[in-house]
């Protein structure tokens, strides 16, 4: 299990030929990941998903032991991959509904962008948890 963890952070910075990604390549990885094809340009929340992509595409990019600070937090660029990887279109399109609009004060954008996916991830996982222990309450397994 730990090989397969390895192979999917060198697969996310190289390409089958042992070749470093470009950062377009990486955006194109992040786009696919949460579906930002799915969008029209004019959409809505188009805006902040792409940015979204390009904050993940930097993680995706960078050595597995970099330091990168995310929510006033020194972390390991290779967890912080890790984490971003769990990304759904669910979790990436919920956030930024939650931004749209909020983002117009922010002076650090791409660390905001950075923590506040990280935290959303998770957000999301707790949640589904929570929702997952009320349905078997409700139906009386728990």
């Amino acid at each position: 299990m730990n090989n397969n963890k390895e192979r999917n952070k060198t697969d996310r910075q190289t390409d089958t030929g042992g070749r470093r990604l470009t950062f377009r390549e990486a955006v194109t990885l992040a786009e696919d990941q949460i579906a930002l094809h799915e969008y029209p340009r004019r959409h809505i929340l188009w805006g902040v998903l792409h940015d979204l992509c390009r904050v993940m595409a930097e993680i995706y990019m960078m050595s597995p032991t970099a330091t990168v600070r995310v929510a006033g937090e020194e972390l390991e660029a290779g967890l912080v991959a890790d984490v971003y990887r769990e990304v759904t279109p669910e979790i990436a399109e919920t956030l930024a509904a939650e931004l749209q609009g909020q983002l117009a004060g922010v002076t650090h954008m791409k660390a905001y962008l950075r923590s506040a996916l990280y935290i959303k991830v998770f957000e999301y996982e707790a949640c589904e948890v929570r929702l997952e222990e009320q349905v078997k309450r409700e139906i009386g397994v728990l």
